[in-house]
């Protein structure tokens, strides 16, 4: 990747033996010119929304120029690859929470909801200090992200430990939930104070300027609700796999199968 960027006499050495990153612009991927219109329609949104900025020149050269990639799944997604940057960085350990911890407070019963905060690493700000480590360019533009950018490695660490302290309150008040990064299910014993946890979360979320995406949200309580990739059942006090999950993974398999080719008995 560095002899990429800087030349193949380049040693990779020197650039990751320093204490700080070296000035250095690293190329696009293949994927960005492949979609090259994605790209340009998602820069001009990140610029009108405030997430992507222009860089100045009275700062100066960035020291990093990242390269951009265009990830393919349901829909097309632009990231940075900041490799480089992230082999600076700390990642402290954090344990994350998942559906196990559930069954430790969930009863037979409860009416759960569930949030999701609409592209929650954007909710962060990053330091002025780090805007020389989070920068790239399209199409003859350098442009910088203000904001904590997918692809940092500290990212899901950093938002974890927001929600963790954004959340402490209502834990330390006897509020039953659990939380993975931009997800969240909350449960009471009851509908109605179901409903009523649930306005409070959400004017909570959104007083400290989280937004949610409310077609990802099930803010009618209720005790089958999908969280975390399961559709967890109060009532029959159980974790399932979604069907749709289990078409897809059977088509999946079927598709190997096929595709396979066949071997008899020896």
């Amino acid at each position: 990747m560095i002899r990429q960027a800087v030349g193949r006499s380049a040693d990779p050495e020197s650039y990751l033996s320093d204490q700080q990153p070296r000035q250095i612009q690293f190329p696009n991927h293949r994927s960005a010119a492949e979609h090259a219109a994605f790209v340009t329609a998602e820069v001009a949104k990140g610029v009108q929304s405030g997430v992507m900025a222009e860089w100045r020149s009275e700062w100066g050269p960035p020291t990093v120029v990242n390269g951009l990639r265009v990830v393919s799944g349901k829909k097309l997604r632009l990231c940075m690859n900041p490799m480089y940057v992230n082999q600076f960085m700390d990642v402290p350990a954090l344990k994350y929470e998942s559906v196990k911890d559930m069954p430790g407070y969930l009863r037979r019963g409860s009416f759960m909801f569930t949030t999701d905060d609409k592209s929650g690493y954007w909710n962060l700000q990053l330091h002025p200090s780090m805007y020389p480590y989070a920068a790239f360019e399209w199409q003859g533009r350098v442009l910088y992200w203000p904001v904590l950018a997918f692809g940092f490695a500290p990212a899901c660490w950093t938002y974890s430990l927001l929600k963790q302290e954004l959340f402490r309150p209502l834990r330390e008040c006897g509020v039953d939930l659990s939380y993975l990064k931009d997800d969240c299910l909350a449960a009471a014993e009851s509908r109605p104070a179901a409903q009523y946890l649930c306005r409070a979360v959400v004017r909570l979320l959104t007083a400290l300027g989280f937004t949610l995406s409310l077609d990802k949200c099930q803010l009618r309580p209720a005790q089958p609700v999908r969280f975390l990739g399961f559709v967890v059942d109060t009532e029959a006090e159980a974790f399932e796999v979604p069907p749709d999950k289990v078409e897809t993974l059977a088509a999946q398999w079927a598709t190997r199968l096929l595709s396979s080719p066949a071997r008899g008995f020896s």
